[in-house]
């Protein structure tokens, strides 16, 4: 999926991340993104950069932060920390808009 981001704009309105609520908002602890710049996957080489902070998870999440893009694709990773306690059968899912 391509998702185009605006260069020099305060704000990039055009990426959203949809998070699809679980059945228990409480198996997710926290949520992280992440700026891996033109590595589209993440491996053991990568320099993940987190973008913004920590978030709570929650009906609508915001990272906020300043990142600068390298010319060409860009590549943002969207993870997820469980709780300890979080039930292993629930589904958790995500996409951009």
């Amino acid at each position: 999926m391509q998702v185009p981001i605006l260069k020099f704009k305060k704000n990039n309105p055009v990426l959203q991340i949809k998070m699809v609520t679980p059945e228990d908002l409480t198996d997710i602890k926290k949520v992280r993104l992440f700026y891996l710049g033109k590595d589209s996957l993440w491996t053991r080489n990568s320099n993940p950069v987190q973008f913004g902070a920590d978030e709570i998870p929650s009906g609508s999440i915001t990272f906020k932060g300043n990142q600068r893009l390298d010319t060409g694709k860009n590549f943002f990773w969207l993870a997820y920390k469980l709780a300890d306690n979080a039930n292993l059968y629930h589904k958790i899912d995500a996409g951009c808009n």
